[in-house]
């Protein structure tokens, strides 16, 4: 990882850590929109969803 990549990882997370639960339900839901729409392969999984499937 690029130092860059790295810098921009951690300004992401210190916005997400800004967001209440609701915040971060609604992004999260936004992300696995554009991921199943961009790169569906991408998704795995939900470790703490029933059956271990994506919502």
């Amino acid at each position: 990882m690029t130092a860059e990549a790295s810098e921009n990882i951690e300004k992401l997370v210190s916005i997400l850590l800004t967001f209440s639960p609701e915040q971060m339900a609604e992004f999260v839901a936004g992300a696995r929109e554009i991921i199943t729409q961009y790169a569906p392969e991408r998704l795995t999984p939900c470790a703490n969803t029933p059956g271990g499937k994506n919502p």
